[in-house]
């Protein structure tokens, strides 16, 4: 229209154009050239930070406000999600929409951790319901760059499905376990991004019981040539170092602080580990069952003590079974100071977290050995020297 009336004002006043129809002819171009710029920019946009895969910032907020579903009900499904396969191309690729997500069996619950607190029983404990779908093994799908980089066809593919069928997955809630996501902040971060109506789960054990198993299962697997506990955790000063490793998973307040700043509480459920081991699962299970939004499944005999074993087992139509042999093994020999001084250590933590969960787990109140297996138990195989550790 405005090229057409340049034309007729051009014919009739002698190629004389009034300055005003000039200026609206040349701002209605850069309207439409910014309108068509922005719409190119924006919709692709994406930042890569260091090695963290991020989407455009507008996605983020919007994952911050979304509000929680309420508890008890099942998970709403995954939104859209973008992920880079290549930190070359410009354009994310869209791994999968909303349409066909109920035959892709995406995770809708995970397991972060805590290492050494149970997470291997509880996702066998999971498997018995009949509306969920566990995946066995470790997946790292968040925190390793290699898994990550695949994309959500490859943490699809993790998921053990027996049909590749439309609508498999509908009405199951799918678990998966990787309890190096606790400690790892990036984890936390793709997770939000993967999706932000994600229920996690978290097995708190007694912090030093914890470290205690972590280093037993450390002392199997090398045959004893790993460095004490004493080594791991104490400066040249003798006080505990905050920042070692064997630590962090025990520092439930640190990892737990950066959780909720990302997802509402009600979609963190919190399992007592020293009460999943020591009493029956049935009562910690039943409490996940209204996290997850399950149907009631689990019951006093779904579980069976095993007098031999010391712990309780699964009971299945045809059988009892337990855990594999690694449960309930001896813990290595620790120092009793040094068991005095971790406690001692852990105890503003534990009451931080006491706070931010909302529960009181009365760590505090119990001598650290004071466990099902005693951490004086040195009955290793001969070759390994528990008199350091």
């Amino acid at each position: 229209l405005l090229l057409n009336r340049w034309d007729v004002m051009s014919e009739g006043g002698g190629g004389a154009v009034p300055w005003r129809h000039v200026a609206l002819f040349l701002l209605t171009v850069l309207c439409c050239v910014y309108a068509l710029s922005y719409r190119a920019f924006t919709l692709p946009c994406t930042v890569r930070h260091a090695d963290f895969i991020t989407v455009h910032h507008a996605t983020y907020v919007q994952a911050l406000h979304q509000p929680p579903p309420p508890v008890g009900t099942a998970p709403p499904p995954v939104r859209r999600t973008t992920v880079i396969s290549d930190p070359n191309r410009s354009e994310p690729d869209i791994s999968y929409s909303a349409a066909s997500f109920d035959s892709r069996c995406l995770p809708t619950a995970v397991i972060v951790g805590a290492k050494k607190a149970g997470t291997r029983a509880l996702i066998q404990f999971l498997k018995l319901h009949p509306r969920v779908i566990a995946v066995p093994n470790e997946v790292h799908f968040f925190d390793r760059d290699e898994n990550y980089s695949q994309g959500l066809e490859w943490y699809r593919k993790q998921v053990p499905v027996e049909n590749e069928v439309e609508n498999e997955c509908v009405d199951k809630t799918i678990v998966e376990k990787t309890p190096y996501y606790f400690v790892d902040e990036r984890s936390h971060q793709r997770m939000l991004l993967y999706n932000s109506s994600l229920r996690l789960i978290l097995l708190a054990r007694h912090p030093v019981r914890r470290i205690v198993s972590d280093q037993s299962q450390l002392i199997f697997k090398t045959g004893g040539a790993t460095p004490s506990l004493a080594e791991k955790v104490l400066d040249d000063s003798g006080e505990v170092d905050i920042e070692a490793s064997i630590l962090q998973p025990s520092l439930y307040a640190k990892h737990f602080s950066r959780l909720l700043r990302l997802f509402p509480k009600e979609q963190i459920h919190v399992v007592d580990a020293d009460s999943l081991a020591a009493e029956n699962p049935f009562h910690q299970m039943s409490r996940l069952e209204t996290f997850l939004g399950l149907p009631r499944f689990y019951s006093t005999d779904t579980f069976v003590f095993n007098e031999t074993k010391r712990f309780y087992c699964m009971r299945l139509p045809a059988k009892v079974k337990c855990l594999n042999s690694a449960k309930g093994r001896p813990h290595a020999a620790i120092d009793p100071g040094l068991l005095q001084a971790l406690s001692r250590f852990f105890r503003p933590h534990n009451q931080r977290f006491y706070q931010l969960s909302g529960s009181h787990f009365h760590w505090d109140d119990a001598a650290a050995t004071d466990s099902p297996t005693p951490f004086t138990n040195s009955s290793f195989p001969s070759s390994h020297d528990t008199s350091r550790y």
